[in-house]
């Protein structure tokens, strides 16, 4: 009875404590402390992840708790960074989608236009496709936000997306507008990171004294913020570059200035990388003794990582030791006991026995139990991911699909109507001077014009709301525009072949691009290439569709007018939409040649 009060008093002890312990912190002084864990910086996290995990996860049930969803968001992001850092790929996508809904939620659109280029940043090794879609819409929000940080930290990101499709020349570009936001705002750090991957692409494309540069750049001014991790990484480049191109002597120095600092921000893994790399530049320039004392270091220093697993066998090894003298001895002391006492002690032994059944039993039950519903957490968990990734990627497509309707109407119906409200100012001009006639004429033009915008417009809900096109249709309503064009087209006849298999049908969207690059072509013709003859050929060989549009005017010097517009760059665009091959073919006084060719489905 004394034990139960003893006990009973005891965990009230502790409840009262508890409880005065949680009491005695007020909302602001917990909102203030999770602010406090929000605000550090990239470098400091970065440098340690592990460390600041359990801390990151702590402030953020305390910001759920107090429905603190702007804090939510922030933690949100750094634990996806953290979680990236310790190599966790389903828990860092988790928590960067976790972020994006809440700034969604918040409408702070320019954090989430960030979140979702950083997701595009994480997919770019495991879904490239899928990274790129991610990082347009990010790009698309952050345009409403341009020379902002996060708008240049996504054009970082697009760089070294561009980069993993081998595309250097892109990833030049983007780098390079990131760098120019990063200069204009002094972001320091951002800086250096810009340096550093154009590095990268710059060894990508074997320029390796270029890239040597640009890591000297980098730095130089990663040492004004005592960025050690970052330094020690682009010693490390800079050394393999200096290696590449033959000149040792100089990538020991930079290998060894990596070594120091790996040391010293106790990064295991590139102090390891450094000394082999060391031992191999030795051997490399015939200093076998120097490459074998690295190499023993390197072997040193990466058994070093195991020194913890072999300490604790030892340990393992002595409890076993100590267990089988307990018994020895205890056997010896049974042997020494009478008959009687031998009883009690084997019954005692007999009930010690099986409570320590029955205690590993309910132990492995619980241990079971437990398992099992950390099993279906995870299933959960796993399939709200799936739910979460799913939705976004839909939402995605749902975006794409209204930029399209958009551009298709602004880039015809728009403008059209321009056209006609243009007309009708002129009109009223004539009208105002008495000029009846000509602002009758120009009615009866206009009259006519919207007429055929209507057309345009039907035809373009006509091709969308199909599921299917046929190859017929299609040619039927290319062969009607042309005939409605003809009056702007004076003298220039503009001529069809068809080879085309009859059962062929396209896509709506396939549909739609190709009449619209079609229409683009003979408009540029009508407009620039004073040609008097235009062939359209439509042929489809197998499963393979080829298009060219060929005039014999006078031909344009393609380098330059490529640069000007003409709605070449929505030819391009509408082309890689299709997933086709799109080429122009020109020169001065020799005509212009418009080629398209696709897969389609037999």
């Amino acid at each position: 009875m004394r034990k139960k009060v003893l006990v009973g008093c005891l965990i009230l002890f502790v409840s009262t404590s508890f409880c005065k312990t949680v009491l005695g912190q007020s909302r602001s002084d917990i909102e203030s402390k999770i602010d406090s864990i929000a605000n550090i910086g990239f470098v400091e996290l970065t440098s340690s992840p592990q460390k600041y995990e359990a801390l990151f996860l702590k402030a953020l049930s305390d910001a759920d708790s107090l429905n603190l969803t702007h804090q939510s968001a922030v933690l949100n992001s750094q634990l996806s960074t953290i979680y990236s850092y310790l190599g966790k790929a389903g828990l860092k996508i988790e928590y960067k989608l976790n972020s994006i809904r809440l700034y969604e939620e918040l409408d702070s659109l320019k954090k989430a236009g960030y979140e979702y280029a950083e997701l595009a940043w994480m997919l770019r090794k495991s879904d490239l496709d899928k990274s790129v879609q991610y990082m347009r819409k990010g790009l698309a929000i952050l345009s409403g936000y341009a020379g902002s940080i996060e708008q240049a930290n996504a054009f970082n990101n697009y760089g070294l997306i561009k980069l993993s499709k081998k595309e250097p020349d892109s990833a030049l570009y983007f780098i390079n507008r990131s760098l120019n936001i990063k200069e204009s705002l002094n972001d320091t750090l951002g800086i250096a990171y810009s340096h550093s991957y154009i590095a990268n692409v710059y060894m990508e494309t074997g320029q390796f004294q270029k890239a040597i540069n640009k890591l000297d750049q980098a730095i130089e001014i990663r040492n004004t913020i005592n960025d050690k991790s970052g330094i020690s990484i682009d010693l490390v480049n800079a050394g393999m570059s200096y290696m590449t191109i033959g000149e040792l002597e100089k990538a020991l120095k930079y290998l060894k200035r990596s070594l120091l600092l790996a040391y010293e921000t106790e990064n295991i893994g590139l102090a390891s990388f450094a000394f082999n790399t060391i031992s191999n530049t030795f051997e490399e320039q015939g200093r076998y003794d120097s490459a074998l004392v690295y190499y023993k270091s390197f072997n040193n220093f990466s058994d070093s990582l195991d020194e913890a697993k072999y300490n604790e066998r030892i340990a393992e090894l002595e409890v076993q030791f100590r267990t089988e003298e307990n018994e020895k001895e205890l056997a010896q002391k049974e042997a020494e006991l009478t008959q009687e006492q031998l009883k009690v002690k084997r019954r005692s032994w007999t009930t010690g026995i099986f409570g320590l059944l029955f205690f590993s039993i309910s132990f492995i039950s619980i241990l079971f139990i437990r398992q099992q519903k950390i099993k279906r957490e995870n299933l959960i968990k796993e399939k709200d991911l799936k739910l979460k990734l799913a939705s976004a990627e839909l939402e995605n497509k749902i975006h794409q699909e209204k930029e399209r309707i958009s551009r298709d109407l602004h880039d015809n119906v728009g403008s059209q109507i321009t056209n006609l409200i243009t007309g009708i100012e002129i009109s009223n001009m004539h009208i105002a001077k008495g000029q009846q006639e000509q602002a009758g004429m120009l009615l009866k033009n206009l009259d006519e014009d919207a007429r055929n915008t209507m057309t345009d417009l039907r035809e373009t809900i006509w091709l969308l709301d199909k599921e299917k096109v046929r190859y017929q249709d299609f040619e039927k309503h290319l062969k009607a525009y042309i005939q409605r064009q003809e009056r702007y087209f004076h003298n220039l006849e503009v001529i069809v072949e068809s080879k085309v298999q009859e059962d062929l049908v396209f896509d709506p969207s396939i549909s739609l691009n190709l009449m619209r690059i079609i229409q683009e072509a003979l408009n540029n013709a009508r407009k620039y290439s004073e040609a008097n003859e235009i062939l359209i050929s439509l042929i489809s060989i197998e499963n393979q569709f080829e298009v060219a549009i060929k005039d014999n005017g006078k031909g344009m010097e393609l380098d330059k007018e490529l640069n000007k517009g003409n709605g070449l760059e929505n030819m391009f665009s509408r082309a890689k939409e299709m997933k086709a091959k799109f080429d122009i073919i020109s020169s001065p006084q020799k005509g212009t040649e418009v080629k398209l060719s696709f897969e389609y489905e037999i």
